[in-house]
């Protein structure tokens, strides 16, 4: 610190200083605090509970749905839905030139979200640009060459870029896309019979054992059902994730399948 008439040095001690320096450096220490605690609280991040909210929110979950998942009153989930304030920070910050990995870790959320909202608003064509991806007219894809900015990694994942292609190529804008296997739906992949390829006798069934693969987001991963007892199985497990009432035969693998923590 320079002032009039004084000589430039690393450090001044508080006695060299007059009455009125030392007033002018405590209003300045204490007007950047204010400033700093003022930002703070305009750009405060959301809890990992609020962007939860948030994520799911710009997924198009309707509020009952969010509650229930995240089981947390409507009131809340619907409070923190839209929080105006947090994406306006973001995308000041992304207007200033800040990457999207970098926003992230500053307001301590997770990198997809700064990124959906980052590319709001934007065309296809502006979007692939961003995400440095590259329009493709072949359908080749590799699964082991994941976006690692989008998603957890796990078995069943698929490419980010495989869907942002397919939604370009088979659909406009405007139009209203359901994922069929979003939030808690399961698939179960079987069959009523099995056929011995190697039988020659005739074309009828065979008494061959048939596939049972279950997939699903809270699906647990690489679970060995084992040999069923009975077909009823499926039935039983379907009524079980449905709240029936049970049925007449078969055994529920619910339990054996859904990870609870999701």
């Amino acid at each position: 610190m320079v002032g009039p008439g004084r000589k430039e040095s690393a450090q001044i001690e508080l006695k060299d200083l007059s009455g009125r320096e030392i007033k002018n450096i405590a209003e300045k220490a204490a007007k950047k605090k204010m400033l700093t605690e003022l930002k703070r609280t305009r750009v405060s991040p959301p809890s990992s509970h609020e962007t939860g909210i948030l994520m799911m929110s710009r997924l198009s979950i309707p509020v009952e749905k969010i509650a229930t998942k995240l089981k947390v009153n409507r009131k809340t989930a619907k409070n923190h839905s839209e929080n105006p304030k947090f994406i306006q920070s973001i995308k000041k910050s992304h207007k200033k030139g800040d990457p999207c990995n970098k926003i992230a870790e500053e307001f301590g959320c997770p990198e997809p979200l700064v990124w959906s909202i980052t590319l709001e608003g934007k065309s296809d064509l502006e979007r692939f640009k961003a995400l440095g991806w590259g329009l493709r007219t072949w359908d080749q894809w590799f699964f082991n060459d994941l976006d690692r900015r989008f998603g957890d990694e796990w078995p069943g994942q698929i490419p980010a870029q495989l869907v942002g292609h397919t939604l370009h190529y088979f659909s406009k804008i405007g139009d209203l896309v359901f994922d069929a296997m979003a939030g808690d739906d399961l698939l179960i992949i079987t069959a009523d019979h099995g056929c011995d390829p190697t039988h020659k006798l005739h074309t009828d069934h065979t008494r061959e054992y048939v596939p049972l693969l279950v997939y699903g987001t809270a699906v647990k991963n690489s679970v060995d059902l084992g040999t069923r007892e009975t077909f009823a199985d499926c039935g039983q497990t379907i009524a079980d994730l449905l709240d029936a009432s049970p049925l007449g035969h078969g055994q529920s693998f619910k339990k054996d399948i859904i990870d609870e923590r999701l």
